[in-house]
């Protein structure tokens, strides 16, 4: 039997399995754009986005630098697409930073898609820039490249001292018991 490995989640705004599609809804008004600020404390690998949209959307996440808001990917949402997964961001991941999720509305219509308005459930500290004063959130995760039940070096390391020392003291205190009772017996026996 082998053990399915799960990405490690960076950030994220929603628990995506308690998540339910029908729960909220974002407007997003004709030939407008509403953004959503994201930091990575890690390179990411992966994104998952829930959509929902019902008329195609255009996806953009940008570097957000003090002077530079390069467009680092974009793709296109598709109608009724409920969720969108982006594996390999980029060639070595998107570094860690800040960065802006944009998602743009084309069409001569508004157009609803899956969000989180109710942000007092939310982990996600930003919230989206919206025309309506909404608050909202995306509903997305971004994973990191490792994997859960690979552990870093310093952890294995420090549980691997952490054991000998225990066994030490648990052998340790045996032998100072048995010591004291073979004292005592042996007072028992003269006296």
């Amino acid at each position: 039997m082998s053990i399915k490995k799960v990405p490690i989640q960076i950030t994220g705004n929603n628990n995506l399995n308690n998540y339910k599609q029908s729960s909220s809804q974002i407007r997003i008004p004709a030939h407008e754009s509403i953004e959503q600020g994201v930091t990575l404390n890690a390179d990411a690998a992966t994104l998952i986005l829930k959509t929902g949209a019902d008329a195609p959307l255009d996806l953009k996440i940008l570097s957000n630098k003090p002077d530079d808001q390069d467009v680092v990917i974009n793709r296109e949402i598709l109608p009724q697409q409920t969720q969108l997964t982006i594996h390999n961001l980029s060639a070595s991941g998107l570094p860690a930073g800040q960065y802006i999720i944009q998602i743009e509305n084309k069409n001569s219509f508004a157009v609803t898609m899956t969000g989180q308005n109710k942000v007092y459930v939310s982990l996600y500290p930003s919230l989206i820039t919206m025309p309506q004063k909404q608050q909202s959130s995306f509903v997305f995760y971004f994973y990191g490249k490792k994997v859960n039940g690979s552990y870093n070096l310093n952890f294995i390391v420090s549980y691997i001292i952490i054991v000998i020392i225990m066994w030490l003291f648990l052998i340790f205190n045996t032998v100072k018991t048995r010591k004291g009772n073979h004292f005592e017996n042996n007072n028992r026996t003269q006296g």
